[in-house]
């Protein structure tokens, strides 16, 4: 009975030991994949920074070049604005008066 009991004692601390063992190996694992996932998460927010700044400057850019585009468009249509129409007349090949069309009607 005595060495029963004590077979017995003796399987169960192996066991608690051996259970120690895998909480212990269970938390490293869990302990790694929690950092392994923050430092993806802080990589993952420097590449969204770095891009959220690279569209705000191409925006920046486009909306510059608008603005340039929209200026040059504003001093044609100024331009246009003061040339008299009579200069904008054309004539035909033949050199007859203004407005006739190349075949002969009006």
């Amino acid at each position: 009975l005595e060495a029963g009991l004590a077979d017995e004692v003796r399987d169960r601390r192996a066991a608690e030991v051996m259970r120690d063992t895998k909480d212990a190996s269970r938390e490293a694992d869990l302990r790694s994949g929690l950092n392994a996932l923050c430092q993806d998460l802080a990589h993952h927010k420097t590449i969204y920074g770095t891009t959220k700044d690279e569209h705000k400057n191409q925006i920046n850019r486009c909306i510059h070049d608008l603005h340039l585009l929209a200026g040059g468009v504003q001093r044609v249509t100024q331009a246009w604005t003061t040339v008299p129409l009579g200069n904008l007349q054309t004539s035909d090949v033949n050199g007859s008066s203004a407005g006739v069309c190349p075949g002969g009607s009006k």
